[in-house]
């Protein structure tokens, strides 16, 4: 299983010296961005469109710009964390791209080293691209900086190649073997729908609403009928385990 995240983020001039950072890059000698962190306009894009992917809200819920903890906050740091959530809810990182509208400074004698710094925060690929205004606009007239970012997320335990869930695999050599057996998986798999139908040749109606701590146990009897499947609380794993 797949999902796409789209991300946007736009910030004026700054009035003061704050420095310039985009993509983790300081540009010594130019006016930086107004922002409550250190305004890194094309790590926060980046920040959105994986919390979008994963579904985990946006960069304004996890980071408001009315936390004091927040202010000046490195946004590479940012970035850490929220990839580390969207690990945490069972999903990868596939790649990321990324577009930066900008005059002033030139991105592509900087373009490897934002690549490194986004790709080493994010936990996987990311891409940058920088874009120049063509004197469009408020962008045009120098009021600002956008970028927008797109971010595929991959689910973990899903073979990136294409193949087979390993507990459909393995359910499938069972059949194939006659081998009785217990597989254990958990609702947060992205192919549970397709182990339960592999093991009783139909889909099943959860008696109630599954969250992430519940997890599936598979009896594979050594016979034709594979024909039980077992939903239970995380809270009883032990007794299974």
């Amino acid at each position: 299983m797949m999902r796409v995240g789209q991300g946007y983020d736009a910030h004026s001039w700054a009035d003061d010296d704050r420095p310039l950072v985009i993509g983790g890059v300081h540009f010594p000698g130019h006016r930086g961005l107004a922002g409550h962190s250190d305004a890194d306009v094309i790590t926060h894009a980046v920040i959105d469109a994986m919390l979008g992917a994963a579904g985990l809200g946006d960069i304004g819920q996890l980071f408001p710009d009315t936390g004091k903890e927040f202010h000046g906050a490195d946004s590479l740091e940012m970035l850490r964390r929220v990839a580390k959530m969207v690990d945490d809810a069972g999903w990868t990182l596939a790649n990321a791209d990324c577009t930066v509208i900008i005059d002033q400074p030139q991105i592509a004698p900087v373009k490897d080293e934002m690549e490194s710094n986004l790709s080493n925060a994010a936990g996987g690929a990311v891409t940058v691209c920088g874009k120049r205004t063509e004197g469009i606009g408020a962008l045009g007239r120098g009021e600002g900086v956008v970028a927008i970012a797109v971010a595929l997320l991959e689910r973990k335990g899903v073979n990136p190649s294409g193949g087979l869930n390993p507990v459909v695999d393995e359910i499938r050599q069972a059949k194939i073997n006659n081998r009785a057996g217990t597989v254990r998986t958990t609702r947060e798999d992205a192919d549970l729908e397709q182990i339960i139908i592999e093991t009783i040749g139909r889909r099943i109606r959860p008696k109630h609403v599954i969250g992430p701590t519940t997890w599936v146990e598979i009896i594979l009897r050594g016979d034709k009928q594979f024909g039980n499947c077992y939903e239970r609380e995380r809270d009883e794993r032990n007794k299974y385990s």
